[in-house]
């Protein structure tokens, strides 16, 4: 969230990006041996770290080649999340 507002990039696909987290998160660490320890909690980060990277990316992507507006389609894939 921090990085596009100091970018002055209005991302408001956040709740989206943190329900896209948790999934991938979820699915993850259940797919990962008990005895992982620390080691499994920080595999669950990165993983729901790099789905909501990803989820932000499709906004990015459709801004840079079709120029859509930041705003609504960031707040049009929160439902696309939610729904997921």
């Amino acid at each position: 969230v921090c990085i596009p507002f100091k970018a002055q990039v209005f991302n408001l696909g956040v709740d989206g990006q943190i329900y896209m987290g948790a999934v991938a998160a979820t699915a993850v660490m259940l797919a990962l041996p008990e005895d992982m320890g620390k080691w499994g909690l920080l595999i669950g980060f990165l993983a729901a770290m790099i789905a909501g990277a990803m989820f932000a990316l499709i906004a990015a992507a459709m801004k840079v080649y079709f120029n859509t507006d930041m705003i609504v389609s960031t707040l049009l894939l929160n439902f696309v999340a939610r729904l997921f």
